[in-house]
């Protein structure tokens, strides 16, 4: 498959601008709908909405360039997969912006949006496939709605993307349920990889596997970095797949442990200034 030449040099890849978001407390659901903007409340809506919300965001700014594999890290309830979820805006931010290769999210219509979509994979933590779906049938899914590629193309794209994943093409036909943990997230990775996107988000993915399962995800990932060109986004917290992939690590902190006015994001730097870092909160995730 070809490396992805796309990314643009001029400016960062995706940009965090001072993005706060709240769920609401009683349902656990996001305060504004998907189908709400905040554009479309009054000040006073807004903030009678957010006082009876929990604020699992606050002011986030950070900027990622393209070629980076940068892992999020902390403990639960820290907001590490809503700020993934944020950045492909499956959560609208309350606060604040995301940009992504100069454009502004907020500001795309839906079509735009699903455009824009196409340039990111997504791994989830349970892979989430089509249980209904053949294997093939999944893999192949962004292909059938976003290409405009022959059916023979594309079973040969998937056969290419079993292979990179370390899949064998017999399991074209299956479902599945058919499968174990580690080759259903495989599987998802082989998905992830199928428009060649510039940008991989990654939700836990060592999560529920065993150590030998995990490295070769943490392979997976290195690879795709080494031969498509992308940057990778992983949360996680799984400490050694950080030491052995991350080019850079920001860690999040609770809110409900923070002061007012201290900052969320409590590091952002390279694995060796990580390492060596004094902070007693980073020290402790480090020692786990």
């Amino acid at each position: 498959m070809e490396t992805n030449q796309n990314i643009n040099l001029e400016y960062p890849l995706l940009l965090i601008q001072n993005v706060s978001k709240y769920f609401d407390s009683a349902s656990n659901s996001t305060s504004l709908s998907t189908s709400t903007s905040t554009s479309t409340l009054t000040s006073n809506q807004q903030t009678n909405q957010m006082s009876d919300s929990t604020m699992v965001l606050r002011d986030i700014s950070l900027t990622i360039d393209g070629g980076e594999t940068v892992a999020i890290i902390g403990e639960s309830g820290c907001g590490k997969t809503v700020l993934l979820k944020t950045m492909i805006r499956l959560f609208k931010p309350d606060k604040g912006n995301v940009i992504f290769d100069g454009r502004d999210l907020s500001e795309l219509t839906y079509f735009e949006l699903a455009q824009i979509r196409t340039r990111y994979g997504f791994v989830f933590q349970q892979a989430a496939l089509f249980d209904s779906m053949t294997i093939g049938e999944n893999i192949a899914f962004p292909l059938t709605q976003h290409s405009n590629k022959t059916k023979k193309e594309i079973k040969e794209i998937v056969k290419n993307l079993l292979n990179e994943v370390g899949l064998s093409e017999q399991i074209i036909n299956r479902k599945p349920a058919e499968l174990s943990g580690g080759m259903r997230k495989r599987v998802g990775f082989a998905r992830a990889l199928a428009l060649e996107p510039e940008i991989i988000l990654y939700d836990e993915p060592t999560t529920g596997l065993d150590p030998i399962m995990s490295n070769v995800i943490n392979e997976l990932i290195i690879n795709a970095h080494k031969n498509h060109n992308v940057t990778s986004i992983l949360v996680t917290h799984d400490i050694k797949s950080v030491l052995k992939v991350a080019s850079r690590v920001i860690m999040l902190y609770p809110l409900a442990k923070l002061n007012r006015g201290e900052k969320q994001i409590i590091f952002d730097g390279d694995i060796e200034k990580f390492i060596n870092c004094n902070d007693n909160r980073v020290r402790e995730f480090i020692s786990v």
